[in-house]
């Protein structure tokens, strides 16, 4: 049965409303997971609604939603503009007519040329919007308009037949187009010829089930996987971590944008979708294999090898997958196979590790936090002798020597990481600051309440008192560390419930230390907005540092997190450099900016303000630390 059209001239109007449908076809579950994680990740940032959070929230994801608006616009707009007027599209406006036999089919245009295809490369015909689309199996479409049928039922009858002939399962492996019963067979055959790649067996791209749905399904087996795995690692109790959707969603979608960018690279851009079938269905048996290997005990102790070459084999394994998996997909030779594989590993891999990780599942640390009921009578009669028995123990000055005392201030009890912070802080200062023996620190939490004196107003008093009567005053320095939460009013937070404590302003700090008579001061404070307690504390004897300006917010108050963001810059990184406090602010803050860029936020822009006279003084007691004290790792 032969079937054949008039002579036809395609508009370039049909042109593009036909371009429209395809991208459509293609991208339109794509764009819809595009626009979900931009809502998500947009309405997630609006904690409460204020145009401030508004801005803060489109300046950090302006990126993903640049390109969810920017995509469509191209798609849909621009490139079927650009392809209207292409030399590629010309001979279809200057008039063709197409002949389709039982065989194959036939295209001659008006410049006498011909296109001769066998039957079986015509994969699908849609009927829309009076046009006749037949995708072929190289991914391009014939288009060609209804009206070019003398016959109106001849459009109907003929995607009829091609449609049938696509359908009907060939000996072997089935072509791409002879789709399976369900989309869980589907599914099933991805995953199987994603494992025969894995293994180096022979596999073939219509051995890929290609559809949108396919690309949902496996991209949701990946998540539901990494969901069981996190679950899995955090052991025990484990919390729900709702920002670990984005961690995972950031991945998904470098995913797409590299295939897309790949895909395009080796001029195949018509086979992103099959590509991202492929790849979807390789990171979920991946995530597998990856998720046993963190499982292997490492117990040879860190020289040996094969712990590193544990992890390090895998990821080779993974990006000799990939390299197939682009030769597949796209018949790509081994030159350009590598650099498309160079170009996804340069967009897909490498900006995770710079990129913020936060697992799906943590462990549950309420239970840490749970103890007995705080008796307020016992706590507050026991602070007293307390205090007075570490003020007690603190050494005396030593005549004609520096000498730096500290006192750390962990004021917020219901977060772990001021309490580790200021002990680890406190291990530094005596281990690189010679401050053991001259050293004390006041804490808020349950598990500490009977061992350290509890981070009080008055008894952040009572232990500047304490700690002015052994220091000298016209040679001694104080570090004084203070780590909570701040506010924009300039309050640091001091809670410990059910304890009502008198919250610290910086006219308190500057009044508490005048009044213990302590001349040489370095102030560090790590908390939002602090400062804003810098005026309040200016000396021509004093240095300030903060961890924030007076209007923006510092970082890391993570239950789980060792260190606030500022302190383990400062201390933990670089203090262990240099004996200077001023230099070490220097180092910090680029640490800062770099991190909190990587990280998307809004840059905390800490504050140092130095008084004169103690640049002197500070410069003689790090001259004395230089030689005697041992740098650490």
């Amino acid at each position: 049965m032969t079937t054949e059209t008039q002579s036809f001239q395609l508009r370039p109007k049909e042109f593009r409303r036909a371009l429209r449908r395809i991208y459509w076809s293609r991208t339109a579950a794509l764009l819809a997971i595009l626009w979900a994680l931009a809502a998500y990740l947009l309405i997630g940032e609006l904690d409460v609604f204020s145009w401030q959070a508004l801005g803060r929230a489109l300046a950090v994801w302006y990126p993903l939603l640049g390109l969810a608006l920017f995509w469509p616009l191209w798609m849909f707009l621009l490139q079927p503009a650009i392809a209207a007027r292409s030399p590629a599209s010309r001979p279809l406006f200057r008039g063709c007519r197409l002949r389709f036999e039982d065989q194959e089919f036939v295209v001659d245009f008006a410049d006498g040329s011909y296109s001769r295809r066998p039957g079986s490369a015509l994969r699908k015909a849609t009927l829309t919007d009076g046009l006749l689309l037949l995708e072929q199996d190289t991914g391009q479409f014939l288009i060609v308009p209804q009206r070019a049928f003398a016959d109106p039922q001849a459009p109907r009858e003929l995607a009829a037949s091609i449609n049938r002939r696509a359908s009907a399962a060939a000996p072997g492996a089935p072509p791409s187009s002879a789709s399976p019963a369900t989309p869980w067979q589907g599914l099933r055959r991805n995953l199987a010829a994603a494992v025969r790649l894995m293994l180096f067996r022979q596999v073939a791209r219509d051995d890929f089930t290609v559809s949108t749905d396919q690309a949902l399904l496996l991209g949701l087996l990946s998540f539901l996987l990494y969901l069981g795995m996190d679950y899995l690692r955090a052991a025990g109790d484990a919390t729900f971590n709702e920002y670990g959707i984005g961690s995972v969603a950031a991945g998904f979608l470098l995913t797409l944008i590299a295939a897309y960018l790949v895909a395009r690279s080796l001029k195949r851009g018509e086979r992103t979708i099959g590509f991202v079938v492929l790849l979807l269905a390789v990171e979920a048996i991946f995530a597998v294999v990856f998720a046993v290997i963190e499982m292997v005990p490492l117990d040879a102790g860190e020289e040996a090898a094969w712990p590193q070459a544990l992890f390090v084999a895998p990821l080779v394994w993974l990006l000799a997958t990939w390299y197939r998996g682009i030769k597949v997909a796209f018949s790509a030779g081994k030159g350009p196979a590598a650099l498309a594989l160079l170009l996804y590993v340069a967009i897909a891999l490498i900006p995770l590790w710079f990129l913020p990780t936060s697992e799906l599942w943590y462990a549950d640390y309420a239970a840490e936090q749970e103890a007995p009921r705080l008796n307020v009578e016992e706590v507050f009669y026991a602070q007293q002798p307390l205090l007075a028995s570490r003020l007690a123990a603190l050494e005396p000055e030593r005549p004609g020597t520096v000498d730096l005392y500290h006192l750390g201030f962990a004021a917020y009890a219901h977060q772990q990481v001021f309490r580790r912070e200021v002990s680890h802080i406190q291990s530094l200062l005596d281990q690189r600051f010679d401050t053991r023996g001259r050293s004390l620190v006041l804490v808020n939490h349950q598990a500490t309440v009977g061992f350290y004196p509890i981070a009080s107003k008055s008894n952040l008093l009572l232990a500047l008192r304490g700690i002015a009567q052994r220091m000298n005053p016209d040679e001694d320095v104080l570090l004084l560390y203070l780590t909570s939460h701040g506010s924009s009013e300039g309050l640091l937070s001091v809670d410990f419930w059910p304890l009502d404590l008198n919250q610290l302003t910086a006219p308190d700090l500057r009044s508490a230390l005048d009044a213990a008579g302590i001349r040489w001061r370095v102030v560090v404070i790590s908390a939002c907005y602090s400062g804003s307690f810098v005026d309040a504390l200016k000396d021509e004897h004093t240095l300030v540092i903060t961890a924030a300006s007076p209007d923006r917010q510092s970082f890391g108050c993570d239950n789980r997190s060792q260190y606030t963001y500022f302190g383990e810059a400062f201390f933990d990184h670089a203090l262990r450099q240099t004996f200077s406090f001023a230099e070490a602010f220097t180092i910090a803050k680029d640490l800062l900016r770099k991190r909190e860029q990587a990280e998307g936020r809004d840059p905390s822009e800490p504050v140092l303000w130095s008084g004169a006279a103690i640049r002197g003084q500070l410069d003689r007691l790090q001259e004395r630390l230089r030689t005697t004290r041992p740098a650490l790792p």
